[in-house]
């Protein structure tokens, strides 16, 4: 296959994250995610947190989940949000299901690393 390597590095890296802490993603996920919902914003694209310990709370769990699936820092995604938590969290909650998603098809034996790949 051709391709650009960066990319399909990247792809394999994220898939082994999730190989090894899937579960703790999982539930920082949840938590995330359950925070956004009860306080009403999961849904909506111009809202912020109805108090500043929610976007606190939140940005512990998302800074959480972003230093289990990104090798770099993640405070450049958290600068290029303005300090807007809700968008933060919402990105991080967007990689994770990415991820998940890639890993799923790799556990149900439709993607294979490369070094599964040359054992065939």
């Amino acid at each position: 296959m051709k391709g650009v390597a960066e990319p399909l590095k990247q792809i394999d890296e994220l898939v082994e994250i999730f190989q090894g802490d899937k579960q703790e993603m999982q539930d920082s996920y949840r938590e995330l995610r359950g925070i956004l919902d009860r306080d009403g914003v999961l849904g909506s694209d111009d809202r912020d947190f109805s108090v500043p310990a929610l976007a606190d709370m939140a940005r512990e769990r998302a800074d959480k989940l972003m230093s289990r699936m990104i090798t770099t820092d993640s405070t450049a995604i958290r600068d290029a949000c303005a300090g807007h938590m809700v968008t933060y969290a919402k990105i991080a909650m967007a990689i994770y299901r990415r991820g998940d998603d890639l890993h799923r098809f790799y556990a149900e034996g439709r993607m294979r690393l490369p070094e599964t790949a040359a054992r065939r």
